[in-house]
């Protein structure tokens, strides 16, 4: 009886509290850091809607972050992408720069989320100095443990000519 009286008490409380729902975008600009996004190829609204632990703004005045993402091919046919952060502001001097680097086999969704990743990593320094801290969890993916086979051709290269 007390057991079947403890998860009643426990789902009773659980319901009573309030629930951090990370469905809607931030939209208090106190709680979360102001960023300025300059890149001339992004898909704004995917960055917008997987990046949402910050505040865009439109006016780069009005930014404590400004990142520009640059893009250049790469020998192998994928895209080499720079994301420059610069901190504004109460971040000021609290620079970085991350590269992505996509394959040219990728989907464009494979693409934009690598993207997205490497951005809501640079960013997660900024939100650590803000209130919005309290609700970031961060989700480590299952690592892929697969040992790599030993080449028992050395890498060998043959040619064949006629």
């Amino acid at each position: 009886m007390q057991k079947y009286l403890l998860y009643l008490m426990t789902l009773l409380i659980s319901t009573m509290l309030p629930a951090y729902s990370n469905e809607k975008p931030v939209s208090s600009s106190g709680v979360a850091p102001k960023v300025w996004l300059d890149c001339g190829s992004c898909n704004f609204d995917y960055i917008r809607t997987h990046v949402r632990f910050v505040h865009y703004v439109r006016n780069r005045d009005e930014a404590q972050v400004q990142v520009f993402i640059t893009e250049m091919g790469t020998g192998a046919g994928g895209q080499l992408y720079t994301l420059l952060f610069l901190g504004q502001k109460n971040f000021l001097g609290m620079d970085d720069t991350l590269e992505y680097v996509s394959q040219p086999s990728e989907t464009l969704d494979a693409v934009e989320s690598g993207l997205s990743k490497t951005l809501a990593l640079g960013l997660i320094q900024y939100a650590d100095r803000m209130p919005i801290w309290r609700y970031i969890s961060i989700r480590v993916a299952k690592v892929d443990s697969t040992v790599a086979t030993k080449d028992k051709w050395n890498d060998w290269v043959f040619t064949v000519a006629a």
